[in-house]
């Protein structure tokens, strides 16, 4: 029998939390042993405190302390002694950008493993640390022997050009039965309930949540806004101000579980983005897997490709709360167009969408990178 693929994982946050990324690697962990190919995973991210978590017989996750933040990068000594030692014995590291601590490890600690890089975001909080920021990912990219990315668009968005011939496209995907609603959740809404609209996500700068709730008075349904983020505080005095505490409800904390729940209460999902920051949108395939259309915004990245191709949805152009509303409130109206749209985005999802379609193409790619790796990376250590 083969000796197992050692993969090492450089995540950011830990992937048993609920958002894009971490959502994505969790997916990724989960799946990838169902593969029955033999591999095993270790996954670091940072955290307040050093633990090791075995969350299969295959896979650890191993979270380091984050010694310090600079320009909302996590920096992590823990994470350098253990990299420094983990690097010797695997055959491939993955790591998930933006991340530029690993990355930093990656080209100061030298390694015999294929490197493969995601890369998930373009971030743009770096402030006046942007140009060595990204100096560091091009070096990153020059090292890398593949990289992976959610959608084509996202390859130019990235300034992927000069590394095509590495660029493979991996869409996201996820396991639609982590989506069940509990059993003895109603099937049927009550009548006498309005339609409740639903979002999911970090509230966050670039999800244009500013913009719909300019457009909640004009929606004719409830605003249910599921997560939490640093825009908490004034996105709820925003919602005092303008007297919509009867029409917005925020729910901060989340399992699996009242997700699920939420997305079969719901009529519809908004996802209102702003900025190219959201190059995909996780939470439209879980949307999409419990049969809800879509509203999403035209950023030109893989969130309006997965919207287009699929034809789950409905897109509308970012920061416009007219149009946003407008288009709400037309698929409101039509419980049949609804039911079309949300029956299309099921099937596309089951067919093109799930994690186990994921992990197979990523491992395709882990056996392509190692097949690649040159002789000067395959002898260091």
């Amino acid at each position: 029998m083969p000796e197992p693929l050692r993969v090492l994982h450089l995540a950011k946050l830990a992937p048993t939390e609920h958002g894009g990324i971490e959502t994505v690697v969790g997916e990724l962990l989960d799946a990838i042993p169902r593969q029955r190919q033999p591999v095993t995973l270790d996954c670091y991210c940072y955290a307040a405190r050093s633990s090791d978590e075995q969350l299969g017989p295959a896979v650890t996750l191993r979270r380091r302390r984050t010694t310090a933040v600079v320009a909302s990068a996590p920096i992590s000594l823990a994470l350098l002694r253990s990299y420094r030692r983990a690097r010797r014995d695997a055959d491939l590291v993955h790591v998930h950008l933006p991340n530029p601590w690993a990355a930093v490890l990656i080209l100061a600690l030298p390694t015999r493993a294929a490197v493969v890089a995601s890369v998930h975001a373009a971030s743009s909080r770096y402030g006046p640390l942007r140009r060595p920021h990204d100096a560091l990912m091009r070096r990153l990219f020059s090292r890398a022997d593949a990289i992976a990315v959610s959608a084509a668009a996202n390859a130019a968005l990235f300034e992927l050009e000069a590394h095509r011939d590495k660029v493979t496209v991996i869409p996201y995907g996820i396991d639609p039965a982590r989506l069940q609603p509990p059993d003895d959740h109603p099937q049927t809404t009550p009548a006498s309930r309005p339609p409740r609209v639903l979002f999911v996500g970090r509230l966050v700068y670039y999800k244009g949540l500013d913009t719909l709730l300019d457009a909640a008075p004009a929606i004719n349904a409830e605003l249910v806004l599921l997560g939490d983020g640093p825009l908490y505080p004034r996105l709820r005095a925003k919602v005092d101000a303008m007297g919509l505490t009867d029409k917005v409800r925020f729910i901060r904390d989340a399992d699996d579980a009242t997700l699920a729940a939420h997305l079969a209460d719901s009529a519809l999902f908004v996802l209102p983005s702003t900025t190219t920051s959201e190059s995909f949108g996780v939470s439209v395939l879980e949307a999409m897997a419990a049969g809800k259309p879509v509203v999403v915004t035209n950023l030109g990245t893989g969130l309006d490709h997965l919207v287009r191709t699929t034809g789950a949805g409905r897109v509308v152009p970012p920061g416009d709360a007219t149009a946003l509303a407008d288009t709400i409130n037309d698929l409101l109206a039509d419980p049949s167009e609804r039911a079309r749209l949300g029956a299309i985005g099921r099937e596309a999802l089951d067919r093109d969408y799930t994690s186990d379609r994921m992990a197979q193409r990523t491992l395709d790619l882990y056996a392509k990178a190692a097949a690649v790796k040159t002789p000067d990376q395959a002898a260091s250590r």
